[in-house]
């Protein structure tokens, strides 16, 4: 079969391999002749992709038609790119033919994604090229909108957060592969942000709607932001707003109002940050179940003992000065070792977990450390190893 970008290949070729003929008496003729004949065969390929589209019947074949030219237009920017920031001082003709070049097939992509964007591949890298242009209308929008400050505190700590993240995607320091659905998550968490900045303080009220979580938050949750640091950003607010009182009741019931607000609010399909993790509603939701959990258990058993419910959660539990994955491996293996004896490991940790503490968690989740103790990290197996080694020498010291 005949490959329909042989003709922009060998055009992109000529212009890499043989830069010389365009600094010679006739550079300029040459020059106006090869952008000529780009801009026709650009025209051509438009054309000849809506022809052959409708040509296809099978939606496979349309797929796999466009995503191969999407896959070739990117490999000829990046050739082109890469030539180009080898040879930083060329001459004026050849970098105008350069940049002629990259808008020509940049147009040409673009032409692709929004007229076929259901075929589009959104995961597939982006050229090189079109990374550093996009990423300088993303800064220069991204400047106005985090360059701002926000009456709120908590709102404006949020931002800030944003933002950095933001700006080291914008730089890119770890050369990680950079595709299009990225950028377009950028692009729209931006638009978001941008319409909440610019709307009148009346109406940011109506926007909250009377929602436990602020109109950035929402937003937020809405693109599906689950960057790590975020989610326990978030964990640690609500955390906070709970234990606000001490009493019990009080505190089930703000678990159960955030969990309500929660669930209540829209999210965008198919949007992520970090396309494999978990979203951040269902980890902000698994938490808060948990958290009721816990509480319910305790009103439970102050109202066996006839205690009061506003003795303070602090004076139950045990701080531990070890990250939780070690303390599930620690209690995993005190178990299978009959140092403990219970009659599941699941009772073991529902019957731990409430007690203790780090210095990081307020509140450990019984199921998640049993969990994690199953599938341990090397580094935590190591931790554990030498924390029971500290503990060895330790006792032969008395």
């Amino acid at each position: 079969m005949e490959f329909p970008l042989e003709l922009l290949e060998r055009m992109v070729s000529e212009l890499i391999d043989t830069p010389n003929n365009l600094s010679g008496p006739n550079a300029e003729t040459e020059s106006a002749k090869l952008l000529w004949a780009l801009n026709l065969e650009t025209e051509r390929l438009r054309n000849d992709l809506i022809k052959k589209v409708f040509q296809i019947s099978k939606t496979k074949e349309i797929e796999r038609f466009i995503q191969n030219h999407q896959s070739a237009l990117t490999g000829f920017l990046d050739r082109l790119y890469e030539e180009n920031i080898r040879f930083p001082n060329q001459s004026v003709r050849l970098r105008r033919v350069y940049d002629e070049f990259y808008q020509s097939i940049l147009s040409l992509l673009s032409f692709i994604e929004e007229r076929f964007s259901k075929y589009f591949d959104i995961k597939e890298k982006v050229p090189d090229v079109y990374f550093v242009l996009t990423a300088k209308e993303l800064e220069s929008e991204g400047n106005i909108i985090f360059g701002r400050e926000i009456a709120d505190p908590a709102d404006q700590s949020v931002m800030e957060k944003i933002a950095i993240g933001y700006r080291s995607f914008l730089a890119n320091p770890n050369r990680k592969t950079i595709s299009y659905a990225d950028i377009l998550f950028w692009k729209i968490l931006l638009k978001e942000l941008k319409n909440i900045r610019t709307e009148p303080v009346e109406n940011r009220v109506k926007v909250v709607g009377g929602n436990s979580f602020s109109s950035i938050v929402q937003v937020l949750i809405y693109v599906n932001y689950n960057d790590k640091e975020f989610v326990q950003h978030m964990v640690y607010c609500l955390s906070s707003q709970i234990n606000t009182s001490e009493d019990l009741r009080d505190q089930t019931g703000r678990v159960l109002q955030f969990s309500k607000d929660l669930r209540q609010l829209p999210l965008k399909p198919e949007s992520s940050l970090l396309p494999k993790h978990p979203p951040l509603i269902e980890q902000l939701s698994a938490w808060l179940q948990e958290e009721l959990y816990y509480l319910e258990r305790r009103m439970n058993m102050f109202a066996i003992s006839g205690t009061d419910t506003t003795l303070s959660e602090k004076k139950a539990l045990v701080e531990c000065r070890v990250p939780v994955d070690q303390i599930g491996i620690f209690f995993r293996a005190a178990s299978e070792t009959k140092l403990l004896f219970t009659p599941s490991q699941k009772k073991l940790f529902e019957q731990i977990a409430p007690w203790l503490s780090t210095p990081r968690r307020g509140k450990l989740s019984a199921d998640s450390m049993r969990s994690k103790s199953y599938s341990p990290e090397r580094k935590d197996i190591e931790g554990v190893k030498d924390l029971l080694m500290m503990m060895y020498r330790q006792v032969g010291k008395y």
